[in-house]
């Protein structure tokens, strides 16, 4: 099944890839009218529901391995998730591409801390294509299993993923504290 997952997700890499490479070269052609509402707006939808469909399938096959999350509410990195984060160098992406991320993030209309969340998951797979995400690659190619003294992890793309979303989700509600304060609905006997 993880298999599928990530071939799955290899496919979709590449889907996304192209098209980036298609909006690039059309954009050149005189004559073609790429900002136009309309294909825009397909393109808007395709882009959509490719970020969701990952968010989903990622959600569905997530390891989330006990030395890397704690399940409090919301989860968060341990010691270790974090000394993993810094060490495929996700932190340092972040904290370099901090500005630019936000002002994605900001443009949308979060209406909870899961929401932004997901988003944050979202924008960092939209961003795999990129040149600067290409040392992180690189990392989990080299160093399919990261050992830090007695423990060690499988890195696969969508863990380092959950591991950075987690920590840009965190600097964003460092931001906006209100979405990450809302508060809890009673629980239900």
């Amino acid at each position: 099944m993880m298999v599928f997952v990530i071939w799955g997700a290899w496919k979709i890499f590449r889907v996304y890839g192209r098209l980036e490479k298609v909006e690039e070269h059309c954009s050149k052609i005189e004559g073609i009218n790429t900002d136009s509402a309309s294909v825009k707006d397909q393109l808007t939808k395709i882009s959509n529901s490719i970020d969701k469909l990952f968010v989903f399938l990622n959600q569905q096959h997530q390891n989330f391995s006990v030395e890397l999350f704690v399940s409090k509410s919301p989860i968060q990195l341990t010691e270790f998730g974090e000394k993993v984060l810094v060490g495929f160098g996700g932190k340092s992406y972040i904290d370099t591409n901090l500005d630019a991320l936000v002002k994605e993030m900001e443009k949308e209309d979060f209406k909870s801390a899961l929401d932004v969340q997901n988003f944050a998951q979202s924008i960092l797979f939209s961003k795999t294509q990129s040149d600067q995400f290409t040392p992180i690659k690189n990392f989990i190619f080299n160093n399919p299993k990261y050992v830090i003294g007695e423990s060690n992890i499988e890195l696969t793309l969508p863990l380092v993923l959950n591991l950075m979303s987690i920590y840009l989700r965190n600097k964003y509600f460092d931001i906006y504290p209100a979405l990450k304060d809302v508060e809890q609905p009673p629980t239900q006997t």
